[in-house]
């Protein structure tokens, strides 16, 4: 009679209710029981039905593995003492219960003790089969069952049996060690490629005779010019423009009496000596001292009346009489009645007393307080523009006449306005315009070669470094913001004519000596200097981009190029 065999592999269907999967394993044939789950087994994720199955299986005398990846329902599992594999190669374990562990049965957890020995977590299900071997109750379980459900031979059929002692491969362990091996020929070759094509460098210092020739020049950057005329020296300019706004708070410290104004009125009298009539209008002053009062509305006054030289018209009534009010407000302004100083020649006042001044000391807004806060801002935004300047210069492929730079005086906003009362802070508001001028470089170089051309023999030299990045330009003649007299001055330096790619190109994948020998064939050429890295490497290498030429320039003290100034409208 064949013995029961020891392991059994039920599929469980998703639809499959907790009833069905315990009427399963009940009938299962074997003493291990491995339920595959199908993904999403929503019948398990219940706690009850784990218990259930867990009882089930205790009652059948049976070792249940539950073969799934599903992380939701391992501490389910966990709480219930069954034990869970990945795959049917896989060793079994029970997973961690979940953090509150008095959710556990104790009922359960004493089952979980009783049956923990039959199943060995160390080995895989298809390794149980073979310690089931030692068992005389059991017989080996088959590792590929995964044909069927139901693990039966079909009648007249011979059962497969195994072979004691057989240890199947560990493919988890071959895979890795394959793995590695394949890792480290990818780090060997790209090492290799790294070490002989990546790194190295070639470095290729040339001397040669070289001449330092000076150059002044003077030309004409106007905005209304539309091409180079180098003869002439007129170069097309553009202008560019920024606007910066800034701020500053700042406390009012002025002080304006505003009580009431002192009103009264004037005797006026025409003495200018002329045939016509005058109108003193509305609004204008006569002073006693510092204190000032104004008309209220226009007056007409009579021709003047002379005796000779002496005007006559107030002793005949040729005056007349306006209403005034005090400039401002104060008691000072109370006056008894004097003589006013008119600010119409001609014109005389004689003032009734001045009554109604009262005194009301506040705070306004001085200018001085506009003043000082102006001063804090000057200069605060002109790094920003100046860089916003560069930017839209480099935008255009223009090369910006630093000195040509006009800062505008700033157009001044108060809030509240000067003489206005203040309680707290005021905002004294800028904005400032930055102007500059700017031209293609390669303008100015053409203007240098003309300037040196005649100084150097072209057959033999050329112009190894036009100066035009360390020159001094300056503004010599500013005729209009647009329209710039500028003075350029640098030094050239002027040698072998040698073509630093073509180099490359000769030497690229030469040896040492073959590199130095090359170089040094060429007309001018007084000494070269070959250096290689990283150490290892013995030649130049074949990309161009791995080697730089550089030829050497005689040391000359550069120019400074002027910073942008501070050049700002009157």
């Amino acid at each position: 009679m064949a013995a029961t065999p020891e392991k059994h592999t039920i599929y469980i269907d998703v639809d499959d209710e907790i009833t069905a999967i315990i009427d399963k394993l009940k009938s299962a044939p074997g003493k291990i029981v491995a339920l595959v789950l199908p993904k999403r087994a929503t019948v398990l994720q219940s706690s009850v039905n784990m218990k259930l199955l867990k009882k089930a299986a205790k009652d059948a005398k049976k070792n249940i593995v539950l073969i799934t990846s599903e992380a939701g329902l391992l501490p389910l599992a966990g709480s219930v003492g069954l034990h869970v594999a990945k795959s049917l190669q896989s060793k079994p374990e029970i997973p961690s219960p979940p953090d509150d562990n008095d959710t556990v049965d104790p009922e359960i957890n004493e089952a979980l003790h009783e049956e923990e020995k039959p199943i060995d977590k160390s080995l895989s299900i298809g390794a149980l089969a073979d310690q089931a071997e030692d068992d005389d109750e059991t017989e080996t379980i088959e590792l590929d069952n995964e044909d069927d459900e139901e693990s039966t031979p079909v009648e007249g059929t011979k059962k497969k049996k195994t072979i004691k002692g057989f240890k199947i491969p560990n493919f988890d362990r071959f895979r890795l060690s394959l793995f590695l091996m394949i890792l480290a020929a990818i780090l060997l070759i790209g090492g290799w490629i790294f070490a002989s094509v990546v790194l190295p460098k070639a470095v290729i210092t040339i001397k040669t005779n070289t001449t330092s020739i000076p150059s002044s020049i003077s030309f004409d950057a106007n905005t209304a010019t539309t091409d180079l005329n180098v003869d002439k020296a007129l170069v097309p300019a553009t202008q560019k423009e920024v606007k910066k706004n800034d701020s500053e708070k700042a406390t009012a410290t002025g002080k304006k009496d505003n009580g009431t104004k002192a009103t009264g009125t004037m005797t006026l009298t025409n003495c200018i000596h002329d045939t016509n009539t005058h109108t003193v209008p509305a609004g204008t002053g006569f002073s006693s001292g510092s204190l000032t009062f104004v008309t209220n509305e226009d007056v007409t006054l009579d021709v003047a009346l002379y005796q000779g030289n002496t005007c006559k018209s107030a002793t005949f009534g040729f005056t007349k009489d306006v209403g005034v009010t005090a400039a401002n407000g104060g008691t000072a302004y109370n006056l008894d009645a004097r003589s006013y100083t008119s600010s119409i020649s001609g014109i005389s006042a004689n003032g009734s007393a001045m009554t109604g001044g009262t005194t009301s000391i506040i705070t306004v807004v001085a200018q001085a307080d506009v003043d000082n806060a102006v001063a804090k801002m000057k200069g605060r935004q002109d790094d920003t523009a100046k860089k916003e300047l560069n930017t839209q210069l480099q935008n255009d492929g223009l090369m910006g006449l630093n000195d040509s730079l006009i800062i505008s005086d700033p157009a001044v906003t108060v809030t509240p306005a000067v003489g206005q009362p203040a309680t707290g802070d005021i905002t004294v508001a800028t904005i400032t315009t930055y102007d500059i001028l700017g031209v293609k470089a390669d303008y100015l170089v053409q203007l240098i070669k003309k300037d040196v051309g005649g100084k150097i023999d072209t057959a033999k030299q050329g112009i190894l470094d036009n100066g035009l990045n360390a020159a001094t330009i300056t503004v010599s003649n500013r005729k209009s913001p647009t329209d710039v007299q500028m003075s350029l001055q640098t030094t050239v330096v002027a040698g072998s004519s040698l073509d630093p790619e073509a180099i490359k190109n000769e030497i690229r994948g030469r040896k040492k000596a073959d590199t130095i020998s090359t170089v040094s064939a060429h007309t001018g050429v007084t000494d070269v200097t070959v250096k290689y890295s990283p150490f290892w490497v013995y030649a130049t290498p074949k990309s161009t981009k791995k080697i730089t030429v550089t030829i050497e320039k005689p040391t000359v003290k550069p120019a400074v190029r002027s910073q942008t100034p501070d050049v700002r409208t009157p």
